[in-house]
């Protein structure tokens, strides 16, 4: 009888347990479906002009998922800070307030710490006085990053292209981390581009800075594909062999047109 009374608060006890396993599964799926744990950030109930100050009764409160968070996004927590501060351009109802829509008398919204998402890490990669076209990215685009390095194993001028980080958010451009700032520097023989990578992609990223050079190569803004196992690429892949065959993208896709002569 005793053996059957345990036996019986065993299984009670174990399908409690499993009760309380599977809804924590239950909302950690929800939350990873959703976009990640709830963030509370300040939205506008009315219309504001350039020039007028914020005030309480302009804030509301509004519950977004973590990964459809604007960086720049004014969090519920810092309502105190925004209090009484100049709009620095027009603003309408319903509308998310950003850092960058404040005329902050301090540099807030112009450091970088303030841009940067929980558990995530900015990491700056130098242009090249010829990569003009760092100077066309924006903060809020997204990239690739690229390194070339020398190969391991083979002559020291041989040099494969390995694709470090894909999708990744273009933090700032210099100094410029969005808005109107004043004194953003774009200079492009100095150009930075900060963007937004896991500690450990930084950790990548830091070891091809000091091995070889890195590039990015901007994305569309509604691109959100990552290639996975993405191969690297060296030298000899720049070249035809019988045996690799010719391809050309044209407005239907890639297309085989025999192998290379």
């Amino acid at each position: 009888m005793k053996l059957q009374r345990a036996a019986l608060l065993f299984a009670l006890l174990f399908g409690a347990l499993s009760v309380v396993l599977l809804s924590m599964y239950v909302k950690g799926l929800e939350a990873e479906i959703g976009g990640g744990a709830p963030v509370e950030v300040l939205t506008l109930v009315k219309g504001v002009e350039r020039g007028d100050l914020v005030t309480d009764d302009m804030l509301a409160t509004r519950v977004v998922p973590q990964a459809y968070v604007e960086p720049r996004a004014v969090r519920a927590r810092e309502r105190a800070r925004v209090v009484g501060q100049r709009v620095d351009v027009p603003l309408t109802a319903q509308q998310s307030l950003l850092w960058t829509d404040l005329a902050v008398a301090t540099d807030d919204r112009r450091g970088l710490a303030t841009v940067v998402q929980p558990g995530m890490r900015a990491f700056g990669i130098r242009a090249a006085p010829e990569d003009r076209h760092y100077a066309m990215l924006k903060p809020g685009d997204r990239v690739d990053v690229i390194a070339s390095l020398p190969a391991r194993g083979r002559e020291s001028d041989q040099r494969v292209a390995s694709l470090l980080a894909q999708n990744v958010l273009v933090l700032a451009v210099g100094t410029d981390v969005g808005g109107d700032a004043t004194g953003a520097s774009r200079d492009r023989g100095e150009l930075v581009v900060t963007v937004s990578v896991s500690a450990q992609n930084a950790q990548a990223l830091a070891l091809a800075t000091e091995r070889g050079r890195l590039f990015v190569a901007a994305r569309a803004n509604d691109d959100a594909h990552v290639i996975a196992g993405a191969p690297d690429v060296n030298i000899g892949d720049l070249y035809n062999s019988p045996d690799r065959p010719r391809v050309v993208a044209g407005p239907a896709g890639p297309v085989n047109i025999g192998a290379g002569k």
